[in-house]
């Protein structure tokens, strides 16, 4: 089986796109979903349908993760011995 191998150049192929897509979206939209995000979770609401909004006015994976790690925190294992 052939081993896979990625070009160097696929990280900054990657950052690239994403800067181009930061400066093309609706910065509104995005701030609007997210901050609905932030609400949503606060609450009990679904999150699902906020999460959806926010990708379809192209929100980031980074993005929306931060936003609910501001409301809910980060997971740290206890550790157990």
């Amino acid at each position: 089986m052939p081993i896979l191998y990625i070009d160097e150049g696929a990280g900054e192929h990657q950052t690239a796109r994403v800067r181009r897509l930061r400066q093309e979206r609706d910065k509104d939209a995005v701030h609007r979903a997210l901050e609905a995000l932030k609400g949503g979770a606060a609450g009990d609401e679904n999150t699902v349908p906020l999460l959806i909004d926010a990708v379809r006015s192209y929100a980031t994976i980074g993005e929306m993760c931060d936003a609910l790690r501001e409301v809910w925190g980060e997971y740290e294992e206890v550790p157990v011995i």
